[in-house]
């Protein structure tokens, strides 16, 4: 079933199966659980006012919003910045777990190089392939970070909640099995807010 009436303009975030509607929020659910991005990223901030952790926390309110724009009113630039938010946000969390090993401040380089190839591979044509890599490198860093320091129960937890999350998502998407258009809280606002938790409980 489609996530959207014959007659609307078809919105960007339709693939995310919640049905569109007329107006500045077109998928309400998607766009409220949004924001548990926005709500992650102040405890982590108050927590982590290291470098790494202040641009962990920096990119989840990016992405947050991001999402806000690509659910609400959508468009080409909501698209972008949900995108590089996105991106930001994986390379931000790969970079941390890469780094707090060994205790490391990560170098201002490294810092400044994630959020510009964030900003230049969001582009439509290099931004699904992007967010798979840095996923993969995000998820690479971090059972590295806990092959060298050990399983900690938050970790285990935060882990269980992306992985449950990204299969939510997946199965979630318009034409999945798991895609309910009426849902009050469909598939893909669940994974926002599992994903949200397993920033704030990894990286906290």
């Amino acid at each position: 079933m489609s996530a959207e009436g014959p007659s609307r303009r078809r919105h960007v975030a339709a693939a995310d199966c919640e049905r569109c509607r007329d107006g500045w929020v077109a998928q309400p659910a998607n766009t409220l659980s949004s924001l548990a991005f926005v709500l992650a990223a102040a405890p982590l901030a108050s927590r982590r006012p290291d470098p790494a952790g202040r641009l962990v926390a920096a990119t989840a309110v990016a992405a947050g919003l991001g999402s806000v724009a690509y659910h609400g009113p959508g468009t080409v630039a909501g698209r972008y910045l949900h995108d590089a938010g996105l991106l930001a946000m994986l390379g931000a969390m790969a970079l941390d777990d890469a780094t707090a090993i060994d205790r490391r401040t990560p170098p201002t380089p490294a810092l400044v190089g994630v959020t510009a190839a964030a900003a230049v591979l969001a582009g439509p044509r290099t931004s699904g392939g992007a967010q798979i890599v840095v996923g993969a490198l995000a998820v690479g860093a971090a059972l590295y970070r806990t092959a060298r320091r050990g399983v900690r129960r938050r970790d285990v937890i935060g882990e269980a909640l992306l992985v449950g999350g990204a299969a939510l998502h997946t199965l979630g998407r318009t034409g999945g099995p798991l895609c309910r258009p009426d849902s009050p809280l469909p598939a893909h606002a669940v994974w926002h807010v599992a994903a949200a938790a397993s920033v704030a409980l990894r990286h906290g």
